[in-house]
């Protein structure tokens, strides 16, 4: 009898402590993007400020070294975003605790027009958090960015067929040159905008053979372009 009383007594403390360990093993950090204060404006190149708010919303406190990750987005969803930079956490969180960041931040060339604001929190998972699918915030509102250089891009629309030496290609050339930057390609002093038509004997520049140049006397906005036609014949 008196090695039953015993035996049982032990069997308690073991479920006793095995209760306790997994409660304890499900309190974790959380954390979490509370807010975003974006700029309204910007411009390409230029430093804006931007602040956001982090907190810990998990039932334990989260300690440790993580980072906020900064990106900016052509529209307000995750995906695809341009890395801007990644701050160290300033402190520690308690449950329940937040800090906010503010820094400046460099917007890099070739960004420009609506543009989102997007922080991930502890992005490179160095916590273990109750919930790792919610440490993107996304601004509410975008920040219009102002592009300062034009970008002008060809694409060839039609390509004649080249022979035998001394033969005539069949076709004509066509191609179409596009304003892809943020600012209006402006022809300063009267100059126009010259295009170059090489021949090469393989897919790479350099070393090719200079056939004709067309120009053009437009200006062209962002997103605007002109076609052109090299007669080959």
């Amino acid at each position: 009898m008196r090695s039953a009383v015993q035996t049982s007594f032990s069997c308690s403390i073991l479920v006793s402590s095995l209760l306790t360990a997994a409660s304890a093993s499900a309190q974790q950090p959380d954390l979490m993007v509370e807010s975003i204060d974006a700029p309204l404006v910007g411009v390409e190149e230029d430093v804006v400020e931007l602040s956001w708010t982090i907190v810990n919303q998990g039932d334990a406190d989260s300690s440790g070294e993580w980072f906020d990750t900064i990106y900016l987005s052509d529209d307000s969803a995750v995906g695809a975003d341009t890395f801007i930079a990644a701050f160290a956490r300033p402190q520690d969180l308690a449950t329940g605790q937040t800090y906010t960041q503010t820094k400046t931040i460099q917007i890099p060339s070739g960004v420009f027009g609506e543009r989102f604001f997007i922080v991930e929190t502890d992005s490179s998972d160095a916590i273990f958090e109750s919930d790792e699918a919610n440490n993107f915030g996304i601004a509410s509102v975008p920040t219009d960015v102002e592009g300062l250089f034009p970008d002008l891009v060809v694409e060839i629309l039609n390509q004649p067929v080249i022979g035998l030496s001394g033969e005539i290609p069949s076709g004509d050339l066509v191609f179409r040159v596009t304003n892809v930057g943020g600012a209006d390609a402006v022809r300063v002093g009267g100059h126009r905008i010259r295009t170059q038509i090489h021949l090469s004997d393989d897919d790479q520049v350099g070393n090719d053979v200079n056939l004709t140049v067309r120009d053009s006397f437009s200006d062209l906005a962002p997103g605007e372009f002109y076609e052109d036609t090299v007669p080959t014949s």
